[in-house]
């Protein structure tokens, strides 16, 4: 038996924010990195940090387990 555990956030505007971080450090965070190609992952930062402003580099960085520096070279790269 596979036991799992569930989270069920109500999607609105005021949410946005938490949700993008929580699925970034699932994705991201954590030691067991889930693969993610290197051009998604740019989309994903051009559309969270330049495109919409829904996260700062600072939030960014935190969520991914990364430094601020690397984000923005990230953002670099995503433009």
């Amino acid at each position: 038996m596979i036991s799992t555990d569930t989270l069920i956030l109500k999607r609105d505007n005021d949410n946005k924010k938490e949700i993008k971080m929580l699925e970034l450090q699932l994705q991201h965070g954590e030691d067991d990195k889930v693969e993610y190609a290197a051009l998604e992952r740019l989309v994903g930062i051009y559309h969270d940090l330049v495109e919409t402003k829904l996260l700062t580099s600072e939030e960014y960085a935190k969520s991914e387990n990364k430094k601020v520096k690397d984000i923005k070279q990230d953002i670099e790269k995503a433009i």
